[in-house]
């Protein structure tokens, strides 16, 4: 548990320029429309999408994600939480929607 959260964590600290793609618009759509932003702005939410299908293909469930999320401690609620890993896994990772 302690290596995810440093990894929330990580990716909260990391900076960096994400090309769009459209995956990625279509992830970015989803957020921004249940207003969902990130301190580091679209290339935040895109990292924090991918880092979500990345646990995904460690073995951990959308639940599991979604429980690691409100622990966290970040400024999303648990209902911003779910949204982002749902919109992850349709954007990224299809293979791993529940």
């Amino acid at each position: 548990m302690r290596s995810i959260l440093a990894a929330f964590a990580a990716l909260m600290l990391s900076t960096g320029i994400a090309h769009a793609d459209p995956e990625d618009s279509y992830f970015l759509a989803a957020v921004h429309k249940q207003g969902i932003e990130d301190d580091e702005g679209d290339a935040g939410l895109i990292k924090l999408g991918h880092m979500m299908c990345g646990l995904r293909a460690d073995g951990y469930s959308t639940n599991a994600l979604i429980q690691m999320g409100q622990l966290h401690g970040t400024k999303l609620s648990g209902d911003d939480v779910k949204v982002v890993v749902q919109s992850a896994e349709a954007a990224y990772c299809p293979q791993y929607i529940e």
